[in-house]
């Protein structure tokens, strides 16, 4: 999908979490074997990372079945529950630190890195990714998801609803002991 001509080699670096919001705001779901056909057509594959925070929820551990047996690399943190006056105000998991370090120390295994997310804090990354030599392209939603800054700072950014059709997870239905996806 964005080799100039030869076989390059790309890395897939998704945000769990961002690409979720951005979804859950979208109101529709990713098919995340199809996601990864579509932005790793014509290259050869370094890895296809997908960050994720954690609980002991056995959906989200299907999930990460199905994503490892669809050739993803699965980095997960703990999710961190922040309370306030006695009630909890957000869940973190930090974990574009993780994203941020995969991206720069295998930056040698690929050509091209592909970011699922539309977190501006990956602007410096991506200007170290670029002044050495990397592509850098990133796929969220331009609709008050994707950071103006991130989407200025990338060689080429795709909006979500621009390969909606391609990459849709159509809804079926579920028996309750089967994987459901979480985004």
């Amino acid at each position: 999908m964005f080799t100039q001509g030869k076989k390059e080699r790309v890395a897939l670096f998704i945000d769990g979490d961002n690409l979720y919001g951005s979804l859950a705001q979208l109101g529709w779901h990713i098919d995340f074997a199809k996601l990864r056909e579509l932005l790793t057509a014509d290259c050869n594959v370094y890895d296809c990372f997908y960050y994720t925070s954690w609980d002991d929820d056995d959906r989200k551990k299907k999930f990460a079945i199905f994503l490892i047996n669809n050739g993803f690399t699965v980095r997960k943190r703990e999710q961190q529950r922040i309370h306030k006056g006695g009630k909890l105000v957000t869940i973190k998991s930090n974990t574009d630190i993780m994203m941020v370090l995969d991206m720069i120390l295998t930056r040698k295994n690929y050509d091209i890195a592909v970011l699922c997310t539309g977190d501006g804090d990956f602007c410096p990354v991506v200007d170290y990714l670029r002044n050495n030599g990397k592509r850098v392209i990133a796929v969220s939603s331009k609709f008050d998801t994707a950071s103006i800054d991130l989407v200025n700072s990338v060689d080429k950014f795709i909006d979500l609803s621009e390969i909606r059709r391609f990459v849709e997870r159509v809804p079926t239905f579920i028996k309750e002991d089967s994987y459901e996806e979480e985004a």
